[in-house]
């Protein structure tokens, strides 16, 4: 294989960089137990309205089944990576990779840190909350490695 063919691109990390971080993010899981509970209280709650208001149970699955539509990212666990390429986001399969130029501000709170892109990063929106507490110094260090002057500290965002 010639070493200019390369599929995939990969850029050395300046010296002294941070390891990479890797950390998984489920909200239906990783929270609390009441967290799961309220879920699963709203799920009831949404088919017992849907069956009074209906009066049949298939109205209720249909409301149940919506719902589980519109709140898709409880169900399923997210896996991020901040490494020297960026920070990459894989939900079932799929990879989104937002590169640190793309980036305008970050900005660190105490439980996570929340992206905000410029017009490059749009395909994710205007910014990302990456709840991380546990990983929290990890990633505070890549962020204030690669982002150096586009990070805010405050204990304010939680």
């Amino acid at each position: 294989m010639n070493p200019g063919s390369s599929s995939s691109l990969v850029l050395p990390a300046r010296s002294g960089a941070p390891p990479p971080v890797t950390w998984r993010c489920w909200p239906l899981v990783d929270p609390t137990p009441l967290g799961t509970a309220a879920v699963v209280t709203v799920a009831i709650v949404v088919a017992a309205a849907a069956r009074w208001t209906t009066g049949g149970w298939s109205a209720a699955g249909i409301a149940c089944g919506a719902l589980a539509v519109v709140a898709w990212r409880l169900f399923v666990p997210v896996v991020f990576e901040a490494s020297a390429l960026g920070i990459t986001q894989q939900v079932l399969g799929w990879r989104w990779r937002v590169p640190w130029q793309a980036i305008e501000r970050a900005e660190l709170g105490s439980r996570g840190v929340r992206l905000l892109f410029n017009e490059s990063g749009r395909g994710l929106g205007r910014s990302l909350y990456l709840a991380c507490p546990d990983e929290l110094p990890a990633v505070a260090d890549l962020l204030r490695y690669f982002l150096a002057g586009r990070l805010i500290e405050s204990d304010e965002l939680s």
